[in-house]
């Protein structure tokens, strides 16, 4: 049975191990398999705000990521 990435982020027990009060992950995912993520978290409880510049800014930044890894992998 698959393993999704929600379930594959609590064995790592991130939300056990962090103090963040609120985070967001974004999955970097190659080959239909997810091989890292970008984490942002805050202190304070539901005060992540992401513009759409900012979203638009971290799937740019994405992308580099992704080749860095294949020419790594």
């Amino acid at each position: 049975m698959a393993t999704s990435f929600p379930q594959k982020i609590d064995r790592l027990g991130i939300h056990q191990n962090i103090a963040a009060r609120s985070f967001t992950i974004f999955p970097i995912i190659i080959k239909q398999a997810p091989i890292a993520l970008i984490y942002i978290d805050s202190a304070s409880a539901a005060t992540i705000n992401i513009s759409d510049n900012q979203l638009s800014l971290l799937k740019i930044w994405r992308i580099p990521a992704i080749l860095a890894i294949k020419t790594l992998g």
